[in-house]
């Protein structure tokens, strides 16, 4: 029997409406681990069913993401890790195509598989580069089609690519480069600590890649979408943390504009589709980008 390489990771927060599906996709070949946030649905309960072996970790409160994928990783014994989304479903000879791409380039620290929809469109935001006011303007003044290697959002390649940051949605993960740069950063509830950890991942000389031999179906932030508007305030919130963080305040003010721009204009924009073509789903979603605009200018004010 040949010895697995991988142990695969998925941090679930109640998601018994997708968990079957992504685990049913990983296979039998490959250790699983279940990091459950403390869910109120029957989550544990599907997972018990359709992957009986897995090491299941149920925490008593909700400790976010990166908590949650951090104890995964101390319970890791192969080689490299993958972290999976519950919403995710890894094609057939993805973790394949993403162990031998590690092996022919020993300095690659993380390796996402190309992120698709279930339509099989690439996912703009599984990576880009790292948030600079260059690549945030091409993202929020609508740029990123015309100009997709500058936007901060861009995923879109036939080949294998580096990247300033990728998403941890379907992410392959070397544990010596763990060893080497620390896990993510938990002080991160929720977004953002991928982008963290592919800058330290990248300061450490290990890269960071885009590989679409190894292909993910995700569907649309599935289980952000039944969580409900909280998560907004951390998306809002921890971008531009983030941008903080490497940016002085001049910048960053800067970056609050542009995002209060790019959120309003998507908000109108959908809009007026929303009720031209009377569509629930785009109006909802023209809702989320209003309430993120409001977030954005409250940010810009202090407060």
């Amino acid at each position: 029997m040949v010895e697995a390489r991988v142990t695969v990771i998925v941090v679930t927060w109640n998601a018994a409406h997708d968990i079957a599906r992504s685990l049913t996709s990983i296979g039998l070949r490959h250790p699983v681990v279940v990091v459950d946030n403390a869910s109120t649905d029957d989550t544990l309960g599907v997972v018990s069913a359709v992957a009986p072996g897995a090491r299941v970790i149920a925490n008593p409160v909700n400790t976010g993401f990166a908590a949650g994928a951090n104890r995964g990783l101390e319970e890791v014994g192969t080689e490299f890790a993958l972290l999976l989304n519950p919403d995710c479903r890894v094609e057939p000879g993805a973790i394949d195509a993403l162990v031998e791409f590690a092996d022919r380039h020993p300095r690659s620290g993380l390796m996402s598989a190309a992120i698709i929809d279930e339509l099989g469109q690439p996912e703009a935001a599984a990576g880009g580069r790292q948030p600079s006011l260059l690549s945030v303007a091409v993202h929020e003044l609508g740029l990123g089609r015309l100009l997709p290697s500058w936007s901060v959002y861009g995923t879109a390649t036939t080949e294998a690519t580096r990247k300033g940051w990728v998403a941890g949605t379907c992410l392959l993960v070397r544990r010596e480069a763990v060893s080497d740069v620390g896990p993510l950063d938990e002080s991160y509830f929720l977004y953002c600590e991928d982008q963290d950890w592919c800058r330290r991942m990248e300061a450490a000389g290990w890269e960071v890649w885009l590989v679409p031999a190894g292909r993910a179906r995700h569907a649309r932030s599935s289980a952000v979408n039944h969580a409900g508007p909280w998560v907004d305030v951390y998306r809002i919130g921890c971008a531009d943390r983030y941008f903080a963080a490497h940016h002085g305040s001049a910048a960053l003010t800067v970056f609050r504009l542009l995002r209060i721009v790019g959120l309003g204009g998507r908000a109108l924009a959908l809009t007026a589709i929303a009720v031209v073509a009377r569509d629930a789903g785009i109006a909802r979603r023209a809702r989320q980008r209003r309430g993120d605009a409001a977030r954005a200018s409250r940010l810009l004010r202090g407060r």
